[in-house]
């Protein structure tokens, strides 16, 4: 899978609200204003930080360079996703998450209002700031950052809240996983090849998951987790070698998920500890699909090419317009082609030479003579002129004139020293096979 990014937003000001005075602009009416407006005017800000695994953080102009130095702090290529899960509704929810020994510098961030949490086993309320395991807690607008005691082990957060909200743990490990979508090869071999583009709902699949940053690590589970709800579907896991793991799907959820593994850090059972990573983006399936077929795919500079396509569904039903979206809701869909570009080869024969003339002088003093020879190259069979003619080998000098009225026929004379008795001709035309 390409390189991920993870987009965050900090927004401060009013998101398009006129300021009634100078002095709107103070810290407690920047609060307000979030709380009125945000919602409705920020959501496309939610769906591309939700889709990225970043967050949408809400802080007054005051709070903007601290906000700005944490976000700094996990953008660290050594960060990984324990856990990432946002809710709509604040209804009570229970989550759970393992930490491997190979976890430094455990972080929990929330991003929401009117909430508390409590992370067990042994109980840490929200409201302390140190303790068994909450090691420091600070907030700045929305955004909680709080610093955790790392232990090894399952780790429960119990969250209360009365609006929507995003929960994220990471950490620092080498330890973690690629994956790619992949589907049934075309090829009369058989066997898998990469989705290149969107894997499409309600259908199998199969997950081609790579292990990174450990030699001994094993998968043991691979869970599509919606990140909107509890929905969960598990996969069959395949052991392919050398930290490669095939896991096939019999559906994909229809809405927004991440990629759950689950396994562990060692293959001897006595030393084995668990550990868990989620995928920093999230996926969304579509219920369109795009394919095409093309039986020859090498196209000529300057003449049109003609690429059929078929477009299905498998949601409601309607008639596509294929313009730049289509008239199902924006859920879209793409089918990636690799074409070749030729110029067609109708020349596949050699150029032929045909001697005509050969003069020799030489004597034994070698110096004081000289030879030659004339010759004419010829490219007619279905050909496409000379290209060029060159020699090696020799001292000479070589002539070439172009016969009149053709480009087909070359005359050529070359002198040398008898010195220099051994020449190589080589004449090229202009598309070699």
């Amino acid at each position: 899978m390409a390189a991920e990014f993870v987009v965050s937003f900090l927004i401060t000001g009013s998101l398009g609200l006129r300021r009634r005075r100078e002095t709107d602009d103070d810290d407690q009416q920047q609060q307000e204003q979030f709380q009125r407006i945000l919602p409705k005017s920020a959501s496309v800000y939610t769906q591309l930080s939700e889709a990225s695994g970043g967050q949408v953080i809400q802080v007054t102009k005051s709070e903007l360079a601290e906000v700005t130095s944490i976000i700094t702090d996990t953008s660290s290529s050594s960060v990984v996703k324990l856990l990432q899960v946002s809710r709509n509704a604040g209804n009570p929810d229970n989550f759970t998450f393992s930490v491997d020994d190979s976890v430094k510098n455990l972080t929990m961030y929330i991003t929401g209002r009117s909430l508390a949490f409590t992370i067990t086993s042994v109980t840490q309320s929200s409201a302390d700031t140190t303790g068994p395991l909450v090691v420091s807690s600070s907030t700045v607008g929305n955004f909680q950052t709080v610093k955790l005691n790392t232990q090894v082990g399952v780790w429960k957060v119990e969250m209360v809240s009365t609006s929507a909200y995003n929960l994220k743990v990471v950490g620092e490990s080498s330890l973690d996983f690629l994956f790619t979508f992949m589907k049934d090869s075309e090829s009369p071999y058989g066997g898998l090849q990469v989705l290149s583009n969107r894997p499409t709902s309600g259908e199998n699949t199969t997950l081609r998951v790579t292990v990174t940053g450990s030699d001994s690590a094993t998968v043991t589970e691979v869970t599509l987790v919606e990140l909107f709800t509890s929905v969960m579907v598990n996969g069959s896991v395949e052991d392919r070698g050398k930290g490669v793991f095939y896991v096939r799907f019999d559906t994909i959820p229809s809405g927004e998920f991440v990629v759950l593994v689950k396994g562990q850090t060692s293959s001897t059972r006595s030393a084995a500890k668990s550990f868990q990573r989620q995928s920093s983006s999230t996926i969304k399936a579509s219920a369109v699909s795009v394919s095409t077929t093309l039986p020859n795919r090498v196209a000529e500079p300057g003449v049109s090419f003609s690429v059929p396509f078929s477009v299905s569904t498998t949601g409601t039903g309607g008639t596509f317009t294929i313009t730049d979206t289509n008239d199902q809701g924006g859920d879209t869909n793409y089918v990636v082609l690799r074409l070749t570009v030729l110029v067609p080869v109708t020349d596949v024969t050699a150029p032929v030479c045909q001697l005509s003339n050969v003069t020799d002088s030489c004597s034994d003093i070698c110096t004081e003579s000289t030879w030659g020879v004339s010759m004419q190259v010829r490219d007619e069979v279905n050909g496409t002129g000379i290209h060029s003619i060159t020699f090696r080998q020799g001292d000479g000098n070589l002539n070439t004139t172009l016969l009149s009225g053709t480009d087909s026929i070359m005359l050529l004379t070359y002198n040398a020293s008898c010195c220099s008795p051994d020449v190589e001709i080589i004449a090229v035309d202009n598309v070699v096979s």
